[in-house]
């Protein structure tokens, strides 16, 4: 009996080990980016960065949507420690620059805030093409 306690005792006690060291924060959710400007004419254009995580990174899903870009594809996460890389599984739209198992970027949490590296898919505009703080939580 005493065994029996003993060995109930040291499961709990590792199922709360096990718990608490995986602390990092999910990173589940709906994250979003926009890059928008002004046309010629004065009408105005966006392309529109959608990326949602769920079942703690076992489902992923990426939109890219706008002017003169289209890219649909559901993604798998690699997560290590604070980072997370974006890579493609397959994709639902065509794409002549984009193929499976590419790595779109990662997004990695810094000082509080949400730090984008750009790898296979850099946005639009030139000065958004450097890492920095672009993707912003939906909820």
């Amino acid at each position: 009996m005493l065994a029996k306690a003993k060995f109930i005792i040291f499961g709990i006690a590792a199922f709360f080990s096990i718990l608490s060291c995986n602390d990092s924060p999910s990173w589940d959710g709906t994250w979003h980016f926009s890059e928008c400007w002004k046309a010629l004419g004065g009408n105005g254009d966006c392309v529109e960065y959608a990326l949602k995580i769920n079942n703690y990174g076992k489902e992923c899903s990426f939109l890219e949507n706008g002017h003169l870009a289209y890219i649909d594809a559901t993604c798998r996460i690699q997560n290590q420690n604070n980072e997370v890389y974006v890579i493609i599984k397959s994709l639902k739209s065509e794409s002549d620059l984009l193929k499976p198992n590419d790595t779109l970027f990662s997004l990695v949490r810094r000082e509080g805030k949400i730090f984008t590296h750009w790898i296979a898919l850099p946005p639009t505009f030139d000065e958004n093409q450097k890492d920095g703080i672009y993707f912003q939580s939906a909820e």
